[in-house]
């Protein structure tokens, strides 16, 4: 067991660190073609939808701001390496760690000093700054820009999708505030339909983790272990033991009501 305990270790490193340094849809990828069931499971209660304000700004960020019958001040501005913007009449703003809806409210009132109850709209460019994860048996494993909005399925063929290796389950990692969900969501390679597609709602959000496992359990030391020679562990070996049980589930699909809460304090 205790050469597994090393797999979970980097995943759960792989989440908190992503967290603190922050689509087009393919058919057929690889040699295999895949769906999601159209049943929903458990894991699918994670929300299902993102929208652009709930977004978490990060420097690389590229916004449209502009003001209604101003078109002095529609301007393009990049969030820079401190997380800052800046805008006529305001100067500086610290825009990293806050969403759009609330950057765009303390614009307001600034500009409220210049202009009689101005309507400024800010509209996301490029979301440069937001990555997510995909390791384990894809092509191209390692870290992606959140441009759009993007599903799983989207994710997974950004990493070149699954390979001849790849099991059926992929596990989803998140981080929200003080706990790590981690939830399993099966999936049968079949061929993809325009109904298959749209059914996969479940929002990919910043700093996900997706870890597409091997067909084989016994096979992830092999891929784990590149990964270590970087990687140290945040977890005790106490509390990795207590919730290992729970993660093969997770990846071997054993069951399609795999999801569970691991508090990180």
């Amino acid at each position: 067991m205790l050469k597994y305990l090393s797999f979970f270790f980097t995943l759960i490193f792989l989440v908190i660190s992503s967290l603190t340094l922050q689509s087009c849809s393919t058919t057929e990828v690889s040699n295999k073609s895949y769906t999601i069931p159209l049943h929903q499971s458990k894991a699918t209660s994670f929300p299902t939808a993102v929208e652009p304000e709930e977004i978490k700004l990060a420097p690389g960020d590229v916004l449209m701001i502009s003001v209604w019958g101003q078109d002095a001040l529609t301007k393009e501005v990049t969030l820079d390496s401190t997380g800052n913007i800046y805008y006529p009449f305001i100067g500086k703003i610290k825009a990293s760690g806050q969403t759009i809806a609330e950057v765009q409210a303390e614009m307001k009132e600034k500009l409220s000093h210049y202009y009689n109850t101005p309507e400024l709209t800010i509209i996301p460019q490029n979301l440069a700054g937001q990555q997510y994860y995909v390791l384990g048996e894809v092509s191209k494993p390692g870290n992606f820009p959140i441009t759009s909005q993007l599903n799983i399925i989207s994710a997974i063929s950004s990493a070149g999708g699954p390979n001849n290796d790849a099991g059926e389950t992929v596990l989803l990692l998140r981080k929200e505030k003080d706990n790590l969900l981690v939830a399993g969501i099966p999936i049968q390679y079949a061929d993809v339909t325009e109904e298959n597609i749209s059914s996969m709602t479940m929002t990919v959000r910043a700093g996900d983790i997706l870890y597409m496992p091997p067909s084989r359990i016994a096979n992830i030391e092999n891929f784990m272990t590149r990964l270590n020679s970087i990687l140290a562990p945040v977890l005790s070996i106490e509390r990795a033991i207590i919730f290992w049980p729970q993660l093969v589930d997770a990846l071997e699909g054993a069951s399609e009501e795999t999801q569970f809460v691991i508090p990180l304090q």
